[in-house]
């Protein structure tokens, strides 16, 4: 006769509690993880969209000392729409926000010269006021993508340069 070695329930038991913790513990980390990955994200955006407006803020400002019939071309990668906007003299980018955390630790209103941040409802809201340093002579949405933006002097109004933009993608 064969004698069978039984086992008690305690092993079966401590097994299934173990690949349950596991899955706990693994759940925890996940959790940890898209947060601080969606922080980031969301942080690169901010970061990426102030550096893309600074340039064309450099840029656009150069044209003062430069003549009528000057051109400049800057290769950006924008992760928002850029839309410029000839009437208000601005040029505006939107950023959604996916993580509240880096929302809640932002202030209010931030300004960097003629660059203004302000937090909107669960977005940034990038202002850079070109009001006595060009004006655009069209308005344009750009699209997120690798772009290349050219920025051409037509002409000067009370010695505020006049600039067309025009985009190719």
């Amino acid at each position: 006769m064969i004698k069978r070695k039984e086992k008690g329930l305690a092993p079966m038991f401590s097994g299934i509690l173990i690949i349950l913790m596991g899955v706990i513990f693994m759940s925890i980390i996940i959790a940890f993880a898209i947060n601080y990955f969606g922080t980031l994200e969301d942080q690169q955006k901010y970061n990426n969209n102030k550096i893309i407006l600074s340039t064309i803020n450099e840029t656009l400002m150069d044209f003062q000392e430069k003549e009528i019939g000057s051109y400049v071309q800057l290769e950006i990668s924008p992760d928002n729409e850029i839309i410029f906007d000839a009437n208000t003299k601005t040029i505006t980018i939107i950023q959604e926000i996916t993580n509240n955390q880096i929302y809640e630790k932002t202030k209010e209103n931030i300004s960097y010269g003629n660059l203004t941040i302000t937090k909107k409802q669960n977005a940034f809201e990038y202002v850079l006021d070109l009001n006595g340093i060009v004006d655009l002579n069209n308005n344009l949405v750009i699209i997120p993508g690798t772009h290349s933006i050219d920025f051409n002097y037509v002409s000067q109004e009370n010695e505020v340069p006049e600039i067309l933009v025009s985009y190719k993608k």
